[in-house]
């Protein structure tokens, strides 16, 4: 029976992925599921690295990660971004979250208790159930009907207190349930208020987990608009000094600059400054579209050569200890000094492997000690070790082919803006073209969505929905100059629907006008609501009405 389990397995997992029929996610999860994830079981590997990748994760958006200390603005950004607010929101000058969110795309607003979201296959998290039913009762998921969750995951977390370990009592582990977070996020805001600039020690313990995952933070320094231009210079400069020390990085972080709340900003003068900041974040965030599956692809490979180099020192140490000696306090010396000496020397002449693929002494010991690991029997059998190893050297080539064509499918709008059709949109293109589209693609529905003020669109209203199409930002600025013709920054219904229109035009690969064509523009109604049918003939009969009161003689 075990002989035909295996033959069967082995061709399941002797096949070829052809690059027309399978994408990157379909791929990366099957070959993770059969060639991974088995050898990863048998040895127990979550133990020290916390849970494996589940099949819902690979096809689910990206995460955006929020973490800060206490009333920085983390919980208000997220509703500026979100342009709404979520079920169980909380924000008010001390601590008010006190929990962690996990906010998600739904039909309808609702808060659901993350006991029952960890049993839903499509939730891409279900491990965190691991972490043990304290933290499922301080952790929650909410569901919002925004465009903006359609593309990206958002958690929202409690603010860092300065005197957090002292004064909380936490019946799980706080500092694990961060680091897988962080290790699952593909972009990690890290906010600050500008007159909070004192880095606690709590903060500096969670920078120390942060450091090894730099390249996905951006640094934001909030509040800005409440101080002038001299103390800003200054907040900014001494923020990226502190951060530059804790980091331990060469490079300085950047600091985004901003006050990212629904009121209008104080000081004029700072606009353009606080726009082009806010600019170069939402470039940043609306770029985990592409890295998400970069990430992923190289979270696989991580995995199976981890799995690959415990295997094979765990192969070299069967029969050299007894479980018992594990418990001798010399035991963890012992053991470094014969993994740095003999064992990785060994392995990376007999395996050709790299010395950083290998792990350090101190995992290996914490792994081989724990309860659910017996160092005098081999854990992982010579076919599934056959299988990672045809992984690593045969499938992952096959995998990196895929890459490419998903990444340029992610970015299909800025690749086409090389391939200029201007006379296309001078020709052939008129405003009834645009009314066809708007009521094909329900742009109506979308234009009340956004919450228009007096039937009337800001671009900061618009923002979100502008950057999530993944043009530049010199782009939309080109196109938003195009139909605000008034230039009061503000749009109404029909220039919306033109808006939408001159997007849509640019991703299918054609170039924007330097002026737009007099058959394109929207009626004259800027700075009103479009009217209905229904309006303009109650605004004919006033107007009859009116003319008719004028002619008949007074008594």
């Amino acid at each position: 029976m075990g002989a035909t389990n295996s033959k069967e397995t082995n061709c399941k997992l002797d096949f070829q992925i052809d690059p027309t029929k399978m994408n990157i996610v379909d791929a990366s999860r099957l070959y993770y599921r059969e060639k991974v994830l088995p050898v990863e079981q048998a040895l127990n590997l979550d133990i020290i690295y916390g849970p494996p990748m589940c099949d819902a994760e690979f096809g689910s958006p990206p995460l955006l990660l929020f973490l800060g200390p206490f009333s920085s603005g983390k919980t208000t950004m997220i509703r500026y971004m979100l342009n709404m607010d979520y079920p169980g929101m909380s924000i008010g000058p001390e601590p008010s979250t006190d929990r962690d969110w996990v906010i998600l795309w739904g039909p309808k607003s609702q808060a659901v208790s993350m006991h029952t979201v960890v049993h839903d296959s499509s939730f891409p998290y279900q491990e965190i159930y691991r972490f043990g039913g304290e933290y499922l009762n301080k952790c929650s998921a909410a569901y919002c009907p925004c465009d903006l969750l359609l593309n990206m995951i958002i958690v929202d977390t409690p603010g860092i207190m300065a005197t957090d370990k002292m004064n909380t009592v936490r019946y799980y582990d706080r500092d694990a349930v961060i680091r897988y977070w962080i290790e699952k996020a593909d972009r990690i805001v890290v906010v600050f208020d500008v007159f909070k600039l004192d880095i606690s020690e709590d903060m500096k313990e969670l920078v120390n987990i942060i450091s090894p995952y730099e390249y996905k933070c951006l640094i934001v320094l909030n509040k800005a608009d409440q101080i002038s231009m001299i103390q800003l210079h200054r907040a900014q400069d001494a923020l990226t000094w502190s951060l530059g020390r804790s980091f331990k990085c060469r490079d300085l972080p950047f600091v985004h600059v901003g006050s990212f709340w629904d009121q209008p900003i104080k000081d004029n003068a700072m606009r353009n400054m606080f726009v082009s900041y806010e600019a170069k974040l939402l470039e940043q965030i609306n770029r985990m579209n592409t890295d998400v599956h970069v990430r992923r692809f190289n979270e696989v490979i991580q995995r199976a050569k981890m799995a690959q180099a415990h295997a094979l020192i765990s192969r070299y140490l069967v029969g050299r200890y007894k479980p018992e000696q594990t418990m001798h306090r010399s035991f963890q010396k012992t053991l470094a000094e014969r993994l740095n000496k003999r064992i990785y020397r060994k392995l990376i002449r007999k395996h050709k492997l790299l010395e950083c693929d290998l792990p350090s002494a101190y995992m290996v010991y914490k792994h081989v000690t724990s309860e659910y690991y017996d160092i005098s029997k081999t854990r992982v059998s010579r076919q599934l070790m056959e299988t990672l190893n045809n992984f690593i050297k045969n499938d992952l080539n096959q995998l990196a082919k895929l890459l490419p064509a998903e990444l340029a499918k992610e970015n299909y709008g800025a690749e086409m803006l090389h391939q200029p059709q201007q006379e296309q949109i001078r020709k052939q293109s008129n405003w009834n073209v645009v009314k066809q589209a708007a009521k094909e693609n329900n742009w109506h529905q979308k234009f009340l969505s956004l919450k228009p003020k007096r039937g009337l669109l800001s671009w900061g209203q618009m923002k979100l929905l502008l950057n999530m199409t993944g043009l530049s930002i010199n782009t939309l600025t080109h196109i938003w100059s195009l139909v605000d013709r008034n230039k009061d920054g503000r749009v109404n219904e029909y220039e919306f629907y033109l808006i939408n229109w001159l997007i849509r035009s640019v991703m299918r690969g054609q170039q924007l006008p330097d002026e737009l064509p007099k058959l394109l523009r929207p009626p004259e109604l800027h700075g009103k609501t479009c009217p209905t049918k229904k309006g303009i003939r109650q605004k004919k009969f006033n107007a009859r009405k009116l003319k008719v009161k004028q002619k008949t003689p007074s008594t």
